[in-house]
């Protein structure tokens, strides 16, 4: 997308980032994820890429911003924690699935 794609002065979103989150959508894609794992929705923000799951117990969402850090919003059953993740830490980012899309017991 464009300088401005938001009407709001939002910069373009590099070319790498979109890389970096195709890859991680890949990386996790490997992994034992729930079964009632929806498929994720990936979306421009302010400042980067936000993708996010939506159902289940609540919803995971993630922002990869123009920097390249990242962080996370969990809801499961009502209660929201936040904080920052490491892209290349597939397993984090696992977990966080599996407590809002994972069979009881499983975390």
């Amino acid at each position: 997308m464009p300088d401005n794609w938001d009407g709001y002065g939002s910069p373009a979103i590099p070319a790498a980032l979109i890389s970096k989150m195709a890859s991680l959508i890949t990386a996790i894609s490997e992994c034992q994820l729930p079964r009632q794992l929806p498929g994720p929705t990936v979306n421009a923000a302010s400042d980067g890429l936000q993708i996010e799951w939506n159902g289940g117990r609540g919803g995971v969402e993630m922002i990869i911003h123009f920097d390249r850090s990242a962080a996370f919003v969990l809801e499961c059953d009502g209660k929201y924690t936040d904080g920052p993740l490491l892209i290349a830490d597939h397993a984090h980012l696992v977990s966080l699935l599996r407590r809002v899309f994972g069979e009881p017991g499983e975390a």
